[in-house]
């Protein structure tokens, strides 16, 4: 019974489930936009099973700009393989003014393909 309750508050208090969880609605949408853009942008075939994770977010009060690293996977339509796309995303509190800087990807995608990826407000 300690087992089962300690694994729960584990879970319950994760840095992940709680950073998740706690993610304002805005961010989350630039985020899901962004990544559905590269997406777009760095499958050929399309893709299947878009996941967006953000890391983590902050918001520069002087500048009024967002930063959000996150992660954007999917499995190819044709392929079945699992890529990835790690990254920062910068964009106005507004979304407007994007710009998207890669950290690393599965080393499946092709290459730049995220470069001037992210242009327009993001919606």
């Amino acid at each position: 019974m300690k087992k089962i309750f300690f694994i729960l508050l584990i879970c319950i208090f994760s840095e992940e489930a709680f950073s998740q969880s706690s993610i304002p609605s805005e961010v989350r949408l630039y985020a899901n936009a962004a990544g559905r853009k590269l997406k777009s942008c760095c499958s050929s075939w399309g893709g299947k099973d878009l996941s967006i994770s953000i890391e983590s977010w902050d918001v520069n009060s002087v500048t009024a700009r967002i930063t959000i690293t996150m992660t954007t996977s999917w499995t190819g339509s044709m392929s079945g393989s699992k890529y990835w796309i790690k990254g920062k995303l910068i964009c106005d509190v507004d979304g407007c003014n994007p710009s998207w800087t890669k950290i690393e990807d599965s080393q499946l995608l092709p290459m730049g393909c995220g470069r001037d990826c992210i242009t327009k407000c993001l919606e």
